[in-house]
């Protein structure tokens, strides 16, 4: 290769001539964006995008269902829950009093 230092036998070449040899050089061009990154970003928001309009919705409609009035069959079945459960206490109770 031209101008490659390997191919030049009498010049002394330090790594400080080199570009993108120091440290902070390497680093300022890895974190360069290349001509890739837009589509990996893209693609990022895009994964993202999607579970979080899925959030959206099912906390929109979890919302609307727990602001909904409970239906007067689903109260009454509670109350015969409720009776039920108070008369079976109440028999337990007599039974262990005798």
């Amino acid at each position: 290769m031209i101008g490659d230092p390997a191919n030049v036998p009498h010049e002394k070449h330090h790594m400080k001539d080199m570009p993108g040899s120091t440290m902070e050089e390497r680093n300022v061009d890895r974190d360069r964006p290349s001509a890739g990154d837009k589509d990996k970003v893209d693609s990022n928001q895009m994964n993202l995008a999607l579970p979080n309009a899925i959030g959206d919705r099912l906390r929109a409609y979890y919302d609307d269902v727990a602001a909904a009035p409970v239906p007067d069959r689903f109260l009454s079945l509670l109350d015969q829950l409720d009776e039920a459960e108070a008369k079976r206490k109440r028999e337990s109770d007599d039974e262990d009093c005798e």
